[in-house]
């Protein structure tokens, strides 16, 4: 009952912080991976709600943990191109 609602809110989240972090002052990479994430969000939330729509039909749940599985690969992904360490030139 409250996953859809956490996950929304979470959602909103990521996009904001993936947003900010990719913005035109950071690497190639960085905003690569920041705009996967806000992709994988934006694919996941919809299958989600198309999901509830159609009552949640066994083939569609699977697709709904495979796009949140490869979101969660892009988003630790995007957190390491980030948050590590800096090549100096």
């Amino acid at each position: 009952m409250f996953h859809p609602f956490i996950a929304v809110g979470l959602g909103l989240y990521v996009l904001v912080v993936a947003n900010a972090l990719s913005g035109a002052q950071t690497s190639p990479a960085a905003r690569r991976w920041g705009g996967l994430v806000m992709l994988g969000v934006l694919v996941q939330v919809a299958a989600g709600v198309v999901n509830i729509l159609l009552s949640a039909p066994g083939w569609l749940q699977v697709v709904h943990l495979l796009l949140g599985t490869g979101l969660w690969i892009a988003l630790i992904t995007f957190a390491l191109v980030v948050l590590g360490p800096r090549r100096v030139a």
